[in-house]
């Protein structure tokens, strides 16, 4: 981010680069399956890939950062590896939901523009099915495509930005109308294939159907919740 580098350039302040992407100004970065920190006396590893529990390169980029703020403050390599393997994500943030029966529900209502359903789709494989709408915001639905496109995704649309989803997406997605967000949700669970995803990450604001991104996210996991009652039932548990 320019805006950022000139702060950095004009303060006095001890200036540490990151990125998630090994160059040779970062200081702090992803190398050998872990993050690490390059010093005089060589490369210290600080804390293990394998202790991260998000999906997604962004939120790997602000754990990196984290890293990169604990061990300019003097936090060992061994309680930020701790840390890090504690943090499983925020509410509404790429929130896991639930599996039901062999599909997994994914919370991320507070994906509310473009660039964060894109980053939100593209941590996913085959088999994904998005719940995409609301408000709109701005930018363009036809960003979202090549990653809907190289999952084979359907869309399920809702809210007042429906049409402009099915005008911008079709015929190259196959896109599904719902009036409400439960709706969505049943319509995604029967698109859904075992081993599959149903991602809700709007791209959109929430503010036609609902007071905040909050409420949205609260609605999603109590319609995921009625299918998964419902799962229960049929198998008589």
């Amino acid at each position: 981010d320019p805006r950022v580098l000139e702060i950095a350039r004009r303060s006095r302040a001890r200036r540490c680069r990151f990125s998630i992407k090994s160059t040779p100004n970062d200081e702090i970065t992803v190398t050998d399956n872990a993050i690490t920190r390059r010093a005089v006396d060589g490369v210290q590893r600080l804390v293990p890939l394998s202790a991260v529990k998000v999906p997604g390169q962004h939120l790997l980029s602000d754990i990196v950062a984290a890293t990169a703020v604990g061990s300019l403050a003097g936090v060992d390599a061994e309680s930020m590896t701790r840390a890090v393997g504690t943090f499983t994500g925020l509410e509404h943030t790429l929130e896991f939901v639930r599996e039901v029966d062999g599909v997994r529900y994914v919370n991320d209502s507070k994906a509310t523009n473009m660039v964060a359903a894109r980053e939100a789709i593209e941590c996913f494989g085959m088999g994904l099915v998005v719940i995409l709408g609301g408000r709109f915001k701005g930018g363009a639905f036809e960003e979202l495509c090549p990653g809907l496109i190289d999952r084979k995704a359907v869309v399920v649309a809702i809210g007042e930005a429906r049409g402009q989803i099915r005008k911008s997406l079709t015929p190259t997605i196959d896109v599904r109308d719902a009036k409400t967000l439960t709706q969505a949700v049943e319509i995604a669970a029967t698109l859904a294939c075992k081993g599959g995803t149903v991602l809700l990450a709007p791209a959109c604001a929430s503010l036609d159907m609902f007071r905040n991104y909050v409420e949205r996210g609260a609605e999603f996991k109590r319609a995921v919740k009625m299918i998964a009652d419902r799962s229960s039932l049929d198998r008589g548990e």
